[in-house]
């Protein structure tokens, strides 16, 4: 019941008598838009007799629909993780909607992609909108650590902090990293000595600006500097009943490192029933074993070791304290008796 262009009205009269008086076809063209238009005509016979014809309901649109087209909002970044969904609004003041795209979803990543939306009135008249700019990235970041490595570092080491990461569409937003839980950064060193030994895990996390993100985590082990310990007993034997003034005599060799720098007040004997700090004097620097490698002798006090050693026990004794601020340990089997 709608045109979408003007319309033309013919009129056409006849008489069987006196016949038309005047032209007997006469015609009118429309070009207004409008609902249920009227036209009409009066035509007279050469008798003077009249009659109209009127020719109403003509509806006229010509002008198309407005539509819209909607997405739920982006980010801060104007970037979506997921699928999109774009809805599109149309309206028509005249002869009204008659179709409209329904909901598209989007859901290939890419960038600045673009959706296209019809809507046609019921008159015929069609208009198609275009919605831009759909950016949509659903991929994780990765995440690249080069250092430290899973791997055993000494007490005495440093580790230049190394770790990236990569997004091939949104870009990375950020990269925060946590050793131990405490924050670090890409580049940052880290002196070991300041950190306990054992385990120890670096934790990176990745957010593009897509806000996807990422994770990856990194254990090292941090160990003591090895030394060689030689406990100054006969046949690697303690006595009990020896002589309890007499001091017992360590000797500590640490390959590669001067022993010069051991902090004596950190050294400590150390058993499974508890350890005993070393005596700060007598201390002596020598090569002692006569290796080329110079040995640090300390002291321990033969009755406080007594009392963390039982007779007839194998019993491992570790010497353990801190060298220019790393910690050293070494081992030695003795045999207990009393």
């Amino acid at each position: 019941g709608w045109n979408n262009g003007s319309v033309t009205v013919t009129f056409n009269a006849s008489d069987t008598l006196s016949g038309i008086d005047g032209n007997s076809t006469e015609a009118e063209t429309l070009t207004s838009e409008g609902v249920n238009q009227t036209v009409s005509r009066t035509f007279r016979d050469k008798a003077g007799n009249s009659n109209t014809a009127v020719l109403s309901g003509i509806n006229i649109d010509i002008t198309p629909p407005d539509i819209y087209g909607s997405t739920n909002s982006s980010n801060a970044n104007g970037w979506y993780n997921n699928n999109v969904t774009v809805h599109f609004t149309a309206s028509d003041a005249l002869s009204g909607i008659d179709t409209i795209t329904p909901d598209i979803t989007a859901s290939t990543e890419g960038i600045n992609q673009s959706v296209n939306g019809t809507a046609i009135d019921k008159a015929g008249n069609s208009n198609t909108t275009v919605l831009s700019g759909i950016n949509i990235d659903k991929t994780k970041p990765a995440i690249t650590i080069t250092s430290p490595e899973s791997k055993d570092y000494l007490h005495s080491e440093s580790i230049l902090l190394n770790f990236s990461a990569s997004d091939m569409l949104s870009g990375i937003g950020s990269i925060p990293a946590y050793l131990d839980g405490n924050n670090v950064t890409n580049g940052q060193t880290i002196d070991l000595r300041n950190l306990a030994l054992g385990n120890h895990t670096l934790v990176v996390s990745a957010y593009d600006r897509a806000e996807n993100s990422a994770g990856k985590s990194l254990t090292f082990i941090v160990k003591p500097l090895p030394a060689i310990v030689d406990v100054n007993l006969n046949r690697n034997t303690l006595d009990k009943s020896s002589n309890p003034k007499k001091p017992i005599e360590v000797y500590i060799e640490v390959q590669g490192y001067n022993v010069n720098a051991i902090d004596v007040a950190t050294v400590t004997l150390n058993t499974a029933n508890g350890s005993v700090p070393a005596q700060l004097s007598p201390v002596e620097f020598g090569d002692y074993d006569r290796d080329s490698i110079p040995d640090l002798m300390v002291t321990f006090d033969r009755r406080a070791v007594n009392a963390i050693v039982y007779a007839g026990d194998n019993v491992t004794v570790t010497i353990r304290g801190r060298l220019s601020g790393a910690i050293f340990e070494g081992s030695e089997n003795i045999r207990v008796i009393e």
